[in-house]
């Protein structure tokens, strides 16, 4: 049996460049055109089940065009495998579940239990059988969640009120104390599935385990995390909420994906222009044994679950590059940046962070360059020379948020930043509309 796993697709995230230019719209175009391939490769591949370890959207409030890429994504994937889905915490579980039952029409199902649900039903709605296999899919828990679902009603802790459901650790034991909760959840849902007597055992989860390598693009709250020794004995773990791709030793194969694409610059790929020449610091690999298995990139992991045999595959989506140059020497970097990807055939969309080493640039200056090279999203000058050092947007040197002169500013920016377009005229008019009666109400 053959598992495809990715997660953190994170549809639909904002990617913003200098001088207001906005290229989250593009983005979610490549983002897309990178699902379509994933999709001829899946089909080559024959996989038996497809597993989407949570964060399938950016926002638990995305974009009609993101949520849209989204469906028919999961609709033509469940056209080549059962497709198993469970939310992160940039989901919304409330809105998967509205397309539960209809998706599941379509060879998708979604592991998110009801809002309300509590005790055992809460578990036993996790566990999801297909065959001959039982997957367990557990998606990403706070603990508010845990309180919500009364785990002490079927996990005795030594920390709860008898019968109150209540968890009542102090702060400074919060790590220690939610580890060791899950712990016991895992090992409850690991009791339960054993009598269902299947050949094989799937988990999946959206959590940090302790001692991954991030990528620095997570949004994450590290005190909320288990131990790999927490892990229960399966055939695979696949999990979600870390970007970077990697194997964690555990009981079990014990697997981060990864992002199948690069979310920000954090999971760019380093390029140095030293004496006239770039240096491209993960990518000469690429010269000996093409993409598959450089795991210096962003894309999607199979398991044979028969044979144990692990496989990565990069996706030809979209490039992020950090550039570190002289400032004399950005634009031609950046034109030699250019034929050199041609050249090794890495000439996909991409984007470039620029970080100026030696020398000085002024506003002017970069504004002329940025208005040459639609590639070029950032340009960080050197840290010495006071403040942050870097100019994402390209307004001069006071942030563009100290520009916003009315709530109506702010929600047009908003919505920029958020869906990658200005709102219509309408839409202005209906927020103008609730925005005055609000103000009326509260008597401003």
């Amino acid at each position: 049996m053959r598992v495809l796993h990715l997660a953190d697709l994170h549809l639909g995230k904002p990617l913003r460049g200098l001088f207001g230019k906005n290229y989250t719209s593009l983005r979610l175009g490549q983002q897309k055109i990178a699902l379509q391939r994933l999709l001829e490769s899946a089909s080559s591949l024959k996989p038996d089940i497809i597993i989407i370890a949570g964060d399938i959207m950016d926002s638990s409030t995305p974009s009609i065009e993101a949520e849209e890429v989204a469906l028919s994504f999961l609709t033509e994937a469940g056209k080549l495998a059962p497709v198993v889905l469970i939310p992160g915490n940039h989901d919304s579980p409330r809105r998967l579940r509205l397309y539960r039952n209809i998706l599941s029409k379509f060879n998708v199902f979604i592991i998110s239990p009801d809002q309300g649900e509590t005790g055992r039903k809460f578990l036993e709605n996790m566990i999801l059988e297909l065959d001959d296999l039982a997957l367990v899919g557990v998606p990403f828990l706070s603990p508010s969640r845990l309180r919500n679902i009364r785990v002490f009603d079927f996990i005795p802790h030594e920390s709860s009120s008898e019968g109150s459901g209540e968890i009542t650790w102090k702060p400074e034991e919060a790590l220690r104390s939610y580890s060791r909760i899950m712990a016991k959840l895992l090992l409850k849902l690991r009791e339960m599935v054993a009598s269902l007597e299947k050949r094989y055992l799937i988990f999946t989860l959206h959590t940090y385990l302790e001692g991954a390598n991030l990528s620095g693009s997570e949004y994450l709250v590290l005190d909320w995390g288990i131990s790999p020794g927490d892990i229960p004995s399966a055939d695979y773990v696949a999990l979600g909420h870390i970007h970077k791709p990697q194997v964690i030793k555990a009981a079990a194969p014990t697997v981060y994906s990864g992002s199948p694409y690069p979310l920000d610059f954090s999971d760019s790929l380093l390029v140095k222009y030293l004496a006239g020449k770039l240096d491209f610091q993960k990518i000469p690999p690429l010269n000996k044994g093409g993409l598959e298995g450089n795991w210096d990139f962003r894309g999607f992991v199979t398991y044979d679950l028969r044979s144990g045999k692990l496989l990565f595959y990069p996706l030809k989506s979209y490039l992020l590059f950090t550039l570190e140059v002289r400032a004399e020497d950005i634009e031609r970097a950046l034109e030699e940046l250019s034929n050199s990807l041609n050249d090794l055939g890495l000439n996909w969309m991409y984007w470039v962070r620029v970080k100026v080493m030696e020398g000085r640039l002024s506003l002017k200056e970069m504004e002329r360059i940025s208005g040459q090279r639609s590639e070029l999203l950032r340009i960080e000058l050197p840290e010495e020379r006071g403040g942050k050092g870097e100019f994402p947007l390209g307004e001069e040197e006071e942030d563009i948020y100290s520009k916003i002169s009315s709530p109506l500013e702010m929600y047009k920016l908003f919505y920029e930043v958020r869906r990658g377009k200005e709102p219509d005229e309408e839409l202005l008019m209906v927020f103008k509309e609730i925005l005055d009666e609000v103000l009326h109400r509260e008597g401003d």
